[in-house]
């Protein structure tokens, strides 16, 4: 039998007991007597309830970082929508001078920049909350593979780096994935390398 009792020690402070009891056990088998065993167990009770409330904490800060990083997001996206749509809209003046084409196009690269950063954000705020899903769907992996390298050589620029790719004459043209996530990763992947 086991049993815990609080109690308040002579200084006022409470203390937590554990308190067993058994039966000791003769040659015969049979029970002789009883077992008194006592243990203080307020610094054990304690740390519990300190490991407790701390996990609390966290979650509960968890849960707020992912509110503010989705609140965040959505607020960011907004005017970068806006940026990109003129920056697309003034791009279609024929009559501008090439240098401002030029700038409108910077504006654009550097908005949808921006976007991809603001999206990774709210990737990072999905994954912590448990909230992200692949939507398989049928894609080129093919095509796929040729606009990351391309990409890639891109970022590369001047760098003593040479990006090649080769894709396998056995790899099927048409796969079911995530065609946005893993433009993504490996994308990364090629561009910090």
């Amino acid at each position: 039998v086991r049993l815990v009792r609080e109690d308040v020690d002579g200084t006022g402070a409470p203390r937590a007991h554990e308190i067993a009891v058994r039966p000791a056990i003769g040659d015969s088998g049979a029970p002789l007597f009883l077992v008194l065993e006592a243990r203080d167990v307020t610094e054990r009770r304690r740390r519990e309830e300190e490991l407790v409330a701390a996990r609390l904490a966290a979650e509960a800060a968890d849960r707020a970082k992912a509110a503010f990083l989705a609140r965040m997001s959505h607020e960011m996206r907004t005017p970068l929508h806006a940026v990109l749509g003129f920056a697309r809209l003034l791009q279609g003046d024929v009559e501008q001078p090439p240098e401002r084409t030029d700038a409108l196009r910077q504006i654009e690269a550097a908005g949808e920049q921006l976007l991809a950063l603001v999206e990774d954000v709210l990737e990072i705020a999905r994954i912590e909350s448990g909230g992200l899903a692949a939507s398989d769907s049928p894609a080129n992996i093919r095509a796929l593979l040729e606009d990351v390298a391309a990409l890639a050589r891109n970022a590369a620029g001047g760098r003593a780096m040479v990006v090649d790719c080769e894709v396998d004459a056995g790899l099927p043209t048409w796969l079911l994935f995530d065609e946005k996530k893993l433009r993504r990763a490996l994308g990364d992947l090629l561009v910090h390398a």
